[in-house]
């Protein structure tokens, strides 16, 4: 029996000994993988070139309404998109989005991004700072892509099935908006 022990002991410690030779930090990811054209392409980032103003800039604003964390509202008046946090505070983003434009579940519109009129951002997509999405567009992905007009397609047939729908829910909104 004392044999176990001894031996139990034993690798304890060599495990003990032997786990201070593990690196405690991870290491950078390697840009070996990249393609030289993906390497070109992060090199360039169009986002990461983006003058945007500072009022247009994120920052976290005291947030009144009655909207409860994770709630997101566009205020295209004054080109904010506010992300709703708890303690009444809110992430504030500019943007611009035109009129009857629409902005798919799950989107993300970051700094500066500018939404044209009868556009439309497909759900789950990304916007980068300071992107523009032309009158009438379909744009879609991540980082979003403008990928053509929105004229003729699918997703113009389905935001057409139900205007009235869209413009009353918008409209309910609007008046449910009420200083908590």
């Amino acid at each position: 029996m004392p044999r176990i022990r001894l031996a139990w002991l034993l690798m304890g410690l060599l495990g003990l000994s032997l786990g201070g030779c593990m690196q405690a930090t991870l290491a950078p990811s390697s840009d070996a993988s990249f393609t030289p054209k993906d390497q070109q392409l992060l090199a360039q980032a169009p986002y990461a070139q983006a003058n945007i103003p500072e009022r247009y800039r994120r920052h976290v604003v005291d947030y009144p309404y009655k909207e409860g964390p994770g709630s997101i509202l566009v205020d295209t008046d004054s080109r904010y998109l506010y992300y709703v946090l708890p303690n009444g505070k809110a992430i504030r983003y500019g943007v611009a989005v035109g009129e009857e434009a629409l902005v798919g579940n799950s989107s993300t519109l970051l700094d500066g991004v500018k939404i044209g009129v009868r556009a439309m951002v497909a759900a789950g997509s990304l916007v980068t700072p300071g992107t523009e999405i032309p009158d009438g567009m379909l744009a879609m992905g991540a980082p979003c892509k403008v990928k053509g007009p929105l004229a003729g397609t699918a997703a113009e047939r389905w935001v057409q099935m139900n205007p009235a729908g869209y413009q009353a829910l918008a409209q309910r909104h609007r008046k449910g908006v009420q200083p908590a």
